[in-house]
């Protein structure tokens, strides 16, 4: 990570300080302030000196915002979590769910809609879906907001906020979804055609005990395994998201440091991303003991 934001054309001096000033400044100046931010050392005493801070807690230093890093962060990460666990569980719910419904019903009416609906879901660009959700709902009906976190001019209140959620969040949630409606069916179908479920309904058990008792709880060690990797996914996407409506979070955050050359802030926020993926695929190899009784650890 450290090496591919320093390959990057350009340096934060360069990028930022003649920019934003309009190039008033000499080459020694210039030089002086690198030498400040300790870039005129060569990359592996940078390399070496960043992990050195890192690793006793210290991030670093925003040369944009000129601001500790891990602050500046854990404010922007707050509210990117603010709208991406509610889309994190919306989506779970609603794609197992449909999931286990078209498995159940497989080639019927049903299943033929919640497949072609999770196709449409999991295809549309979130750019261009925001774009279409901001015209219709926000343009052209006046229901909700445009984007931000709070409205304008106005004391910052629970409902407002949750009125700012509501597209972002249900365009989260729409993606994933369809996703993991079709992975939930894939492995449903599977465990059906095993001859424990056949032996189950010959035993005269419920078709609702059946397919919700022993066939999902085998078929869904695949989909958590995914799910922790879904993680990722939404966190990649918060850059998009975050920029169509506006909203302050760690991946608008990490393509404006990223464009004026932040080191500290891009390779903060990955350091931290990768902490949450790490975590997440943990909970998940955790949750295989669970799920599956033959799993022991």
């Amino acid at each position: 990570m450290f090496l591919l934001a320093y390959l990057a054309p350009g340096d934060p001096v360069t990028v930022f300080y003649l920019s934003r000033i309009g190039g008033r400044y000499s080459h020694a100046e210039l030089d002086y302030i690198r030498q400040m931010l300790g870039l005129d050392q060569p990359i592996h005493i940078q390399y070496f000196r960043w992990i050195w801070r890192m690793i006793q807690g210290d991030f670093g230093q925003s040369y944009i915002w000129n601001q500790p890093v891990l602050p500046l962060i854990r404010s922007s990460i707050l509210n990117t979590l603010r709208m991406m666990i509610p889309a994190f569980v919306l989506s779970i719910l609603f794609g197992i769910v449909t999931g286990v419904i078209s498995a159940a019903k497989q080639y019927s009416k049903t299943d033929h809609i919640v497949m072609a609906s999770s196709l449409l879901m999991w295809s549309m660009p979130w750019f261009w879906s925001g774009l279409m959700a901001i015209y219709i709902f926000s343009v052209y009906l006046h229901l909700l907001p445009t984007g931000g976190m709070y409205t304008f001019g106005q004391p910052p209140t629970v409902v407002d906020q949750i009125s700012h959620l509501i597209m972002p969040v249900l365009l989260y949630a729409t993606s994933g979804a369809g996703f993991i409606t079709r992975l939930t069916r894939s492995c449903m179908l599977e465990v059906l055609r095993e001859d424990y479920i056949m032996t189950a309904r010959m035993k005269g058990l419920k078709e609702r005990v059946v397919i919700y008792k022993h066939a999902l709880r085998n078929a869904i060690l695949p989909v958590v395994t995914v799910v922790s990797l879904y993680v990722s996914y939404l966190v990649g996407g918060a850059a998009v998201i975050e920029f169509v409506f506006a909203w302050p979070g760690v991946g608008r955050l990490a393509v404006l440091a990223a464009t004026q050359r932040d080191y500290p802030v891009v390779l903060g926020i990955n350091m931290v991303v990768a902490t949450v993926v790490l975590i997440a695929l943990l909970i998940a190899d955790i949750s295989y003991a669970y799920l599956d009784p033959r799993i022991r650890y």
